[in-house]
């Protein structure tokens, strides 16, 4: 998810608790939270760079240890040379980076859940794996996710504020945390209740013919705010087909209402095409790559991959599209990753 809800979500998990570990546990929190979207640099590089390591070099469980044991060694030795001598500093240095290194684990944990809650995911596996995991249940923002977190932060110290202004006396005060768990556990509820109607989703756009033909492969992603509302997309041996969908609107599905893709007719084209190592590396990345095959003045080949996981007027940097020309005996002659927008 974005960084905004990444953040709040992290000052939420320390009032929950893990603020009594150590010192400073809300902005170590923040810094674990954020730092696995820094692969998000590639994109002033290129559209390949981008598609190669964003949601995978710091994302993936190697690469998200690896940042957590980075920030909690900064962290330890910042925080040490600010404190005391009071204990050995082999001593101090040890207990305090445990301490902290749980913060870290927990702020790069919660940001690789939220990634799997929103419509990219991430690839975890990697570099084992080139797969992606995700569960594809809301929006990269959500307005829900981000009010209740923002009350669960903002509204304990409002309540604060009006106790002291009406002269209650002031005492030990667990409120923020009980606001922090609260938010927590609505948050669950409601990524619950979309995970149920993305289940039905699927279930619909497996149980459908198209055109006289079964699905391969289904995905459901959510296409608005609404968790009644998403987007489905269905392979089949000839065709890709795209159809909105609404949960239990009372109205029967009707696969022919699908917007129809069919593959193109130039086999031995796209098979060349497959050479080339910027459609090896879109292919790995595409959840459904749908090719057009145009042909060129010269007498050539121009062969565009894009992600129909993605709407083609999107404008997010995740609308990338692979493209390659080939020349009449089917010779690779450029290649290239590039954003659609």
């Amino acid at each position: 998810m974005e960084p905004v809800t990444q953040a709040l979500a992290s000052i939420a998990l320390s009032r929950a608790g893990l603020n009594k570990l150590t010192p400073h546990a809300t902005p170590i929190l923040i810094a674990a939270a954020l730092a696995p979207d820094l692969d998000l640099l590639t994109v002033v590089g290129s559209a390949g760079a981008y598609l190669r390591f964003h949601r995978t070099l710091l994302h993936s469980l190697v690469g998200g240890f690896a940042v957590a044991l980075a920030l909690a060694a900064i962290a330890t030795s910042i925080l040490n040379l600010r404190k005391s001598k009071e204990q050995s500093p082999q001593k101090s240095f040890l207990v305090a980076f445990s301490r902290i290194l749980v913060l870290t684990i927990c702020g790069v944990a919660l940001h690789e859940l939220l990634d799997l809650c929103d419509a990219s995911g991430a690839r975890l596996l990697w570099p084992f794996r080139a797969g992606w995991q995700a569960w594809y249940l809301g929006p990269d923002l959500d307005p829900l996710i981000l009010i209740l977190l923002i009350a669960a932060i903002a509204l304990p110290a409002l309540f604060k504020l009006v106790g002291e202004e009406i002269g209650e006396r002031r005492k030990k005060n667990p409120v923020p945390r009980r606001w922090a768990l609260a938010a927590f556990v609505i948050i669950g509820l409601y990524l619950g209740f979309r995970a149920t109607m993305h289940s039905q989703a699927i279930d619909l756009l497996e149980s459908a013919i198209y055109r006289g033909e079964v699905p391969l492969a289904v995905g459901a992603y959510p296409d608005s705010i609404s968790p009644l509302d998403w987007r489905g997309v269905a392979a089949t041996d000839n065709t890709l087909q795209e159809i909105q969908l609404h949960i239990e609107s009372g109205e029967k599905f009707d696969a022919d209402r699908a917007i129809t893709h069919y593959k193109p007719a130039k086999p031995e084209v796209l098979a060349a095409a497959e050479h080339a190592a910027a459609i090896r590396e879109f292919v790995a990345y595409a959840r459904f790559p749908i090719a057009s095959v145009q042909s060129t003045d010269a007498g050539g080949w121009h062969v565009e991959l894009r992600d129909l996981r993605i709407p083609a007027n999107s404008t997010s940097w995740e609308n990338i599209i692979a493209a390659v020309d080939l020349s009449a005996t089917m010779q690779i002659q450029k290649e290239e990753i590039r954003f659609a927008h």
